[in-house]
């Protein structure tokens, strides 16, 4: 129950981008941004997991953190993410080569110096929205590199092909059961202080852990027998879908049909 849920959100999230769009594979140069954050972390374990060179960013005040929790990570292989200056570590680390994929989640000037730092037919995964939302320009002349660009939005792992969540989720799976897929640290419910102690001190940086935690609020008891539910809905009854053009709104409408809905009405608060 604690994997179901920590895990989903921020590694499907990482298989859907670098499984999926980036194609990672054993002996790929990998630039992960933001290697402290849940997204980053996750990234870096499954790259390490598959046999990855990994570079990664952080600020200077969590650089300990990052050598503490990947020892595998050398030293030159962290940049700072207040500036621009891993380009220049990714040219002195590929020998000029660049990397063959970047997750990127910085911005403006930051994003172009990423785009930058990719090799020929590198892929460049973009899980920050603030350049989307702005519209914000790219250099073209990158892609005479050959580069590919993909926009990673959890949305879209909700909407993906079915083959393709199938490649979810049984990725998530096969890595909860190798090991591959490192979850968060559990409380109890009686340990409400102790589990905000325990972030706080994390956030400071005096533990080697992820910045979230998990509080368990009660057991969940196991049942004899499973309940087995078969909703049938009536074709000549109307659905009425709050927000239903979002990724879980279309992911519900999918299953009403799939369940005998044949009437729906959808609703969203800022149009079609």
């Amino acid at each position: 129950m604690e994997d179901a849920a920590t895990v989903p959100c921020v590694y499907g999230t990482c298989y859907y981008a670098l499984y999926l769009n980036g194609k990672m594979k054993k002996d790929d140069k990998i630039l992960i941004h933001s290697g402290t954050g849940g997204v980053g972390q996750a990234a870096i374990y499954l790259a390490l997991y598959k046999g990855c060179e990994v570079f990664t960013v952080s600020s200077i005040e969590k650089r300990h953190f990052i050598r503490k929790t990947f020892p595998s990570i050398p030293e030159d292989h962290i940049g700072n993410s207040r500036d621009t200056s891993f380009e220049e570590m990714i040219i002195q680390g590929t020998r000029d080569r660049g990397v063959d994929i970047v997750l990127n989640s910085l911005a403006e000037e930051k994003l172009q110096a990423s785009v930058r730092c990719l090799a020929k037919g590198g892929r460049f995964l973009e899980i920050g929205k603030f350049d989307m939302v702005s519209n914000n320009p790219l250099e073209i002349f990158t892609f005479s590199k050959g580069i590919s660009f993909y926009g990673i939005l959890l949305d879209n792992v909700f909407s993906a092909e079915p083959e393709n969540k199938a490649i979810i989720w049984n990725k998530i799976a096969e890595g909860l059961k190798n090991n591959a897929i490192k979850c968060r640290k559990v409380f109890e419910k009686h340990e409400i202080e102790t589990a905000f102690r325990y972030m706080l001190e994390s956030i400071l940086g005096r533990y080697d852990r992820f910045f979230s935690i998990i509080i368990k609020v009660q057991e969940e008891d196991e049942l004899d027998a499973p309940i087995l539910a078969h909703p049938i809905l009536l074709e000549h009854k109307c659905c009425i879908v709050i927000g239903g053009l979002g990724g879980f709104g279309l992911e519900l409408i999918d299953w009403l049909v799939l369940r005998g809905a044949r009437h729906l009405v959808l609703t969203s608060r800022t149009g079609i």
